[in-house]
């Protein structure tokens, strides 16, 4: 920086951090970021990260990190694209979250909501903010947020909205009704939901869709299925890349470069003579990504052997819905078990079709 770029940076710093050091919830510390933030947003940024990085272990750093990013615009050049690129904001975020367990929900909060855009941010942004909640937000707690977005009038934010919710939700109507979509995209983001699932149901699912018409629909079922450990996955790659169509060679060079499986080397090799240029690209970055050697279930954040969960199969009738018992609760400390003894606990199970039973 030069010497007017160090005294406005310098300057900014001055304001911001005394608004920091205020107590949560003093609202004209909040309206002081805020309009420090709206006078330069970029600088504020820079200004506002170069804070947070020096202090990562202060006592004071949560009520900072907290303070940031309950201010819209740091998140919003934050996600900006061209200032970080995806591995790194996902790096980022994913260290942040564990500071601020708030940072999935407040990220969501950019995303257009269901009467209101407050943000107005870009379509490419959206998609950016979708992808990045899908891989550092666990549980359910986004679908009620962001579920209204598989509807979105941009067809990508709508199928990263579908991949999103999808992999956070067990309703069997939900996901055949996506899967039964006339959008390759939202059955592309149907597919995509579906991957980890460890039931037979799901499994399935992705064998039927190996056949469907639309090459990214067919990649993501057979990519589903190598998550599975599903056997004949690699052979079923090179017959893909043998198929008559350009599109679906092109979907089976980027399957096998996130299986990354470096017996595929001498295949795509063989494929850069394919006579048309999309594959050839394909295959070429498939073998950059092979070379890599970062595993598939890493990059798509994966669980190497998923937990069994709601099977996605058709809907029984109320009275013979199939049942999802939750998890027992582990037992208490023994210091805090001690004394007063508590009341049982009625469990509930939960039904596929949405409903609830207690069960004494």
């Amino acid at each position: 920086m030069d010497s007017r770029q160090d005294a406005a940076f310098a300057t900014v710093r001055a304001l911001l951090r005394p608004a920091l050091d205020q107590a949560l919830g003093e609202q004209a510390a909040e309206a002081a970021i805020r309009s420090i933030a709206l006078a330069g947003p970029a600088l504020f940024f820079d200004v506002a990260l170069s804070i947070l990085e020096s202090q990562p272990n202060a006592p004071c750093a949560r009520r900072v990190y907290a303070r940031l990013f309950g201010c819209p615009e740091f998140l919003i050049e934050l996600v900006r694209p061209g200032r970080f690129s995806d591995s790194e904001l996902v790096r980022r975020c994913t260290e942040w979250i564990e500071i601020d367990s708030f940072l999935d929900v407040r990220l969501a909060r950019l995303a257009p909501g269901r009467n209101e855009d407050p943000y107005g941010l870009p379509a490419e942004t959206v998609v950016r903010v979708l992808e990045v909640l899908n891989r550092i937000s666990a549980g359910p707690r986004l679908i009620l947020m962001l579920n209204h977005l598989k509807g979105h009038p941009n067809k990508l934010v709508a199928e990263k909205a579908t991949v999103l919710v999808g992999r956070r939700i067990c309703s069997a109507p939900w996901v055949n009704q996506r899967l039964a979509s006339t959008d390759a995209g939202i059955r592309a983001g149907a597919v995509e939901g579906l991957w980890g699932r460890e039931a037979p149901s799901a499994r399935e699912l992705l064998q039927r869709y190996r056949q469907d018409e639309n090459s990214r629909v067919a990649g993501n079922a057979l990519l589903g299925l190598h998550f599975l450990g599903e056997a004949g996955v690699a052979e079923l790659a090179r017959e893909m890349l043998r198929d008559k169509r350009a599109p679906f060679r092109q979907t089976a060079a980027w399957v096998m470069g996130q299986i990354g499986e470096p017996a595929f080397v001498e295949t795509l090799t063989a494929a850069l003579s394919d006579g048309e240029a999309g594959v050839r690209l394909s295959v070429k970055q498939a073998l950059s990504t092979i070379r890599q050697g970062v595993p598939a279930e890493e990059r798509w954040a994966i669980p190497r052997k998923a937990a069994a969960i709601a099977p996605i199969a058709p809907v029984a009738p109320a009275a013979e819905a199939p049942e999802l018992a939750l998890a027992p609760r582990a037992a208490p400390p023994a210091a805090a078990a001690a004394g007063k003894e508590k009341p049982a606990v009625r469990p509930f199970r939960f039904r596929f079709d949405g409903t609830f039973a207690s069960h004494a």
